[in-house]
């Protein structure tokens, strides 16, 4: 985790080029148009994100007062990157997830908006992606089942 204190001399000395080394910090971890083919890829850059916020969120929150300002830069750049890209992914790539990627980006959402509850975080952006994700997850498997159940049938219709 980072140095709170740091971290505070950097947003009061000058928070446009705080929040600007936040946007490239965010920008070399999670490129906003980057193509991610491997879900698994994707999310250990947000795990790294994730890893790294967390604790900055706890330390904003800890000091005394808390720092709901800096914690609002790192939540508008570095939360908001992790919800558009997992976002545009999504869009672009749901017909190809097969139903465990999607499992694993449903693992990895509900970790992530567990992790932020007890600081008083939400985002309707990730319960309802949450709920977007767990509706796809059925029907994929629902029409996974439905195809195995139409090739045994067939092979019963065979003997």
């Amino acid at each position: 985790s980072k140095n709170i204190i740091s971290v505070i001399q950097k947003f009061e000395d000058d928070k446009s080029s705080f929040e600007a080394n936040l946007a490239q910090e965010i920008d070399d971890l999670l490129p906003a148009d980057a193509n991610w083919d491997d879900i698994e890829i994707l999310l250990e850059k947000c795990t790294q994100i994730q890893e790294n916020l967390i604790p900055t969120i706890d330390a904003c929150l800890a000091t005394e007062p808390a720092r709901e300002d800096i914690l609002k830069s790192y939540m508008d750049i570095w939360h908001s990157r992790i919800c558009s890209v997992l976002a545009a992914t999504w869009e672009a790539k749901a017909m190809k997830y097969s139903a465990l990627d999607t499992l694993i980006l449903i693992d990895w959402t509900y970790h992530y908006e567990k992790a932020l509850r007890p600081f008083g975080v939400s985002d309707d952006s990730i319960g309802n992606g949450y709920k977007t994700l767990c509706s796809a997850y059925a029907r994929k498997i629902i029409h996974s089942l439905a195809e195995l159940i139409s090739t045994v049938l067939l092979k019963e219709e065979d003997t």
